[in-house]
């Protein structure tokens, strides 16, 4: 029989309770409590059963008598990882409420104490272990009814759309000449249908013509009124204070009205929300539109009547040849999503027939008893989650909690992992680290699809498929929905839920009746949306709970009864509206991670947070307080904290202070993440991060007004505060925000950079407004990300920030580099030897300048980068020539930059975007040009230089695009026999639209096609 050589989900939570048993049994809580015997004997039978959890996860899902066992094994755990925390925290407290400060005394007062105090609560507590161990003796003598195994553990060892339909889509809508058109994109789950979708959506055709592009995300489950609000944000109206569909629709009509508007339905499963909610207030009001659904289900697209329903169709498996092995490609029944994970997993088995032909013949492809959705993708779905680690198993059915569509956050996910307890500390990374490694092979698996606009994949998505594979594998145990729907038992047996309502309910309304409640035992509540259905006494009556994410403004304010929460690890408040705190809050002795991002009523925070011995993680970025309690340097295992209050100044108040003085980071030594803002409020003190041995992320901010005129001492002490906040050698990533200092800190600006920060990958510098000359950036060996933004006081930039001396290639690792908004900046030079074999920048793939009008000319060593692929240019006006960049290929944007006069010489470029560009003269020397876009409404007749690259390119690509985007006089001059077709007609395609779009010319020389509605 075949089996998973990473162990079950179920193993780990198993493994996670042993090992908690274990450390417990080292502490002192145990031998005051008196339960150390007992929690040996039930140490000894979780061991006992781990031994077959690997076969009983695997029949689970072929035998039902199998899952009840497994979910029984499971109640028994979560009781078990309860009565261990009870333990530890009520040991705890009696070791805090000895008045002896030595171990040795308290070890003298043990035995009185275990008899006189704790007789009551170590007779609890040992009564409650002894059940959990019969019952763990039952499910073992159930395992040999069953037959499971005990198996030896085991050593750990989007090519898919079809360009052709993209363009049959846009064809086919810009070839009917009706003003309203209705298009569907149908085809089973998996198949390909979102992905082809956007490329119809971002084609470049589309974006030109519908100045009014709109992507909604449906699915099964949707809100009215959400949906009529998205549109309406989307296509830049204004809600109001409209709350109810009837206020909604006609504010929705009114903000499309007269607008050329394309809009993506994804994934409906309903026509009835095209017939009965959005037909009548969008079909009848655009001057011209297009809808474009897609749906797994025919009869949906013909009942929203569409005109045209593209199916799409299953690869052949002669197609998918270059990525996998013809037969495995053939299980996976043409689904590009099922292809593309189970790519990922034979590229970890690397080029093993023996290991390829195991997952051809494993027995996964067959299995019957499966979600409808499921059944094609299954195999190639189910082996990606089983070929997962125990933990990492874990950490991909939590997902399931996240709503259709949810941005998830790389944060986030390390603040949940951690909070369950899924990671544990391996060596010198502690559980975030780990935690943040499980997202990165999480991508790499193509279980996470990453958001393009994140470059460094900190925000990704979660594919409907995979997503309803970890909802069908966590059934029973984790909800995202309405809990309304769920029968007692079942409802008895969640213990992770994320509360999503279907039906809108009134603002007082209880989900759960008061039964409902007692027979709960979650340990995850998540409210993502703000609901304020759940009353106040609801939340806080679920004594289990060890996440509770309340987010959004409908969260007014937090009970004192939060203090009940005993095992609480995370409390998320984000976006909130609560103005304070209560004192109890510092009774959460187990409190890991306390969010209170952009809570902005929110001014200052309890004293009694720094009685919170376990906090790991305080998040106060974007809020607004000012007054906080000293002590937070007691906090030893704080390894992450945003908005750090710099002050330390005292107030009229006996316990709050403004702000926290450098001298709390002091202590700090587990620091991996840190943010400090009001830096301006700062005593200068003694370096305090130097010695922070792992610190990785470093924010630094100023938050006063960027142009107030300083003095001279301000000035100094500013740059001493700087200064003195040294980083160690560990960082990876740096932000210096609102710098109000003339020179930047010595240990930034040192010619051995190199040394100081060895490890960096990302710097940011923001309004660093009064500094004239930039550090020596080039030397710095893994620096990947560089941005400059608002530095007002540059004029030159040269060899200083290169740092070439001693550097054989600087910026060996740089990839993406932006300036932006510096207006004093002229010359920019970096002279090397200009006969070296190795360029500067070798690894550059995009540079951004913008904002820079003074600017005169780019250097020459830019132009032998190998890899450089986009180059934008905006608002340079001094700036009079790009030529010969013999590399660049994808794509050269340059726009409102008035001085250019030439563009040539770039053999590779793809791309060429040129928006009111007026002085441009000469364009040549573009032998690879695909697409060509000029944008510019004061134009009156085509450009000079337009027919010279007509002439000049006589052999002009078959597939090349020209976009002319500008004025009714110059589109009637482009038009059938205007005085500028001679020339327009030399280009193998051309688009023509006017500045709002109300008027169109498309041409295809090669169709013999030509169209225009201008009269």
């Amino acid at each position: 029989q075949h089996r998973s050589q990473m162990g079950t989900q179920a193993e780990a939570f198993l493994t996670s309770c042993a090992d908690r048993i274990i450390n417990l049994l080292e502490e002192h809580a145990v031998m005051i409590l008196g339960v150390k015997d007992d929690l040996k004997k039930l140490q000894a039978k979780v061991e006992l059963i781990k031994a077959v959890l690997e076969d009983a996860e695997r029949k689970k899902l072929q035998y039902r008598t199998i899952e009840i066992w497994l979910n029984s094994l499971k109640d028994v755990l979560y009781e078990a990882d309860d009565i261990i925390d009870l333990c530890r925290t009520k040991g705890r407290e009696l070791l805090e409420e000895q008045p002896s400060s030595s171990i040795q005394q308290r070890k003298m007062h043990c035995s009185l104490l275990s008899f006189f105090s704790t007789v009551q609560l170590r007779h609890k507590i040992g009564s409650k272990i002894r059940k959990l161990s019969d019952r763990l003796t039952d499910i073992e003598n159930n395992r040999l009814v069953l037959s499971l195994c005990h198996l030896k553990p085991c050593e750990q060892q989007d090519t898919t759309v079809n360009e052709d339909s993209t363009r049959k889509i846009v064809d086919m809508i810009f070839s009917h000449e009706d003003n309203f058109k209705i298009v569907a994109v149908t085809g089973m789950g998996g198949i390909g249908k979102t992905t082809l979708a956007q490329r119809v959506y971002n084609h470049v055709k589309i974006k030109n013509f519908y100045p009014t592009i709109i992507w909604i995300c449906v699915s099964r489950k949707f809100s009215e009124v959400e949906l009529i609000q998205e549109i309406i944000r989307q296509a830049r109206g204004d809600n109001g204070h409209a709350k109810t569909k009837a206020e909604l629709l006609p504010i929705m009509a009114n903000t499309v009205a007269n607008k050329c508007l394309f809009l993506v339905l994804d994934d409906i499963w309903s026509a009835d929300v095209w017939n009965a909610l959005l037909c009548t207030p969008l079909h009848s009001t655009p001057r011209c539109g297009c809808v474009l659904v897609t749906t797994r289900h025919q009869d949906v697209a013909r009942g929203i009547k569409a005109m045209y329903i593209h199916e799409v169709q299953k690869l052949h498996t002669r197609s998918s040849l270059e990525l996998l092995w013809e037969e495995i490609v053939r299980k996976c029944d043409g689904l590009p999503l099922a292809i593309k994970l189970i790519g990922s997993l034979l590229a970890r088995k690397g080029h093993n027939p023996q290991q390829w032909s195991d997952v051809l013949r494993s027995g996964i492809w067959n299995m019957k008893e499966l979600p409808g959705e499921l059944k094609g993708a299954w195999g190639a779905l189910y082996m990606s989650y089983e070929d997962l680690p125990p933990h990492l198993k874990q950490c991909f059915l939590s997902l399931s909690l996240f709503p259709a569509d949810y941005d998830l956050a790389i944060w986030d996910l390390r603040a949940l992992w951690v909070a369950e307890g899924f990671l544990h500390p391996k060596e010198q990374l502690i559980a975030e680290e780990l935690a943040e490694n499980c997202y990165a092979e999480l991508v790499s698996r193509s279980l996470l699809q990453p958001i393009v606009l994140y470059a460094d994949q900190r925000k990704c998505r979660m594919h409907d498929l995979l997503r309803s594979l970890a909802q069908y594998l966590s059934r029973g145990e984790s909800l995202c929905g309405d809990p309304r729907k769920l029968d007692a038992f079942s409802l008895s047996k969640i213990r992770r839920l994320s509360v999503l309502m279907d039906e809108e309910v009134e603002e007082e309304a209880d989900p759960l009746t008061r039964s409902q409640r007692k027979n709960l035992s979650l340990r995850t509540l998540m409210l993502l949306e703000g609901t304020s259905i759940f009353q106040r006494e609801t939340i806080f009556s679920f004594p289990c709970l060890r996440v509770l994410v309340l987010n959004g403004k409908a969260i007014e304010n937090l009970p004192s009864s939060i203090e009940n929460l005993l095992h609480l690890r995370m409390l998320n408040l984000n976006y909130t509206s609560i103005a304070s705190l209560p004192m109890s809050i510092g009774s959460l002795k187990n409190l890991q991670i306390l969010y209170l991002i952009r809570c902005l009523r929110l001014h200052s925070l309890p004293a009694s947070i720094t009685q919170l011995d376990d906090l790991r993680c305080l998040g106060l970025n974007g809020t607004p307080v000012t007054h906080v309690p000293k002590g937070l340097g007691k906090l030893k295992l704080l390894n992450d904290i945003g908005g750090f209050v710099a002050g330390g100044h005292t107030t009229c108040q006996t316990e709050l202070q403004e702000g926290w003085g450098l001298e709390e980071l002091e202590s700090l030594a587990q620091l991996r993440w840190l943010s400090i803002t009001r830096l301006e409020r700062a005593m200068i003190s003694k370096p305090m991060l130097k010695s922070k041995c792992f610190l990785r992320h470093l924010i630094l901010s100023c938050t006063m007004p960027q142009y107030k005129k300083l003095s001279f001492e301000e000035i100094n002490t500013i740059e001493a505060i700087f200064e003195g906040l040294f980083p160690p050698p560990s960082l990876e990533k740096l932000q210096i925000i609102n710098f109000c200092g003339q020179s930047l800190p010595g240990w930034l600006i040192s010619s051995s950079l190199e040394t100081n920060l060895p490890c960096i990958e990302y710097i940011h510098l923001i309004g660093c407004s009064f500094c004239t000359q930039l550090p020596p950036f080039g030397k710095l060996p893994q620096l990947r990300y560089l941005n400059i933004e608002d530095a007002f006081a540059i004029v030159n930039i040269g060899t200083e920030f290169v740092g070439m001396h001693g550097v054989s290639t600087a910026f060996p690792k740089l990839e993406y580099l932006t300036f932006n908004g510096m207006p004093n900046w002229e010359e920019w030079s970096m002279s090397g030897n200009e006969e070296e074999e190795e360029p500067l920048m070798p690894h550059l793939v995009e540079l951004q300048i913008l904002g820079c009008p003074k600017l005169r000319s780019l250097p020459t060593t830019l132009q032998k980068i190998t890899t450089i692929q986009t180059i934008g240019i905006t608002k340079c006006d001094s700036l009079t020539c790009v030529t010969n960049f013999r590399y660049l290929h994808n794509q050269l944007v340059i726009e409102k930059s008035s001085g250019v006069e030439i563009i040539s010489n770039l053999p590779a470029l793809n791309k060429l975007v040129i928006t009111d560009v007026h002085a441009l003269k000469h364009i040549e020397h573009l032998p690879s040009l695909r697409y060509m876009e000029l944008c510019s409404i004061s134009l009156d007749k085509l450009p000079e230089w337009l027919q010279g690259l007509a002439d000049t390119n006589r052999k002009l690509a078959n597939d090349l695009q020209l976009t002319l985007r500008c004025s009714i006089t110059l589109m009637r001059r482009c038009v059938r026999k205007g005085p500028d077709w001679p020339t327009i007609r030399r280009f193998p395609h051309v688009s023509v639209y006017t500045h709002d779009r109300s008027a169109l010319m498309e041409y295809n020389h090669e169709a013999g096609y030509y169209f225009t509605n201008l009269q």
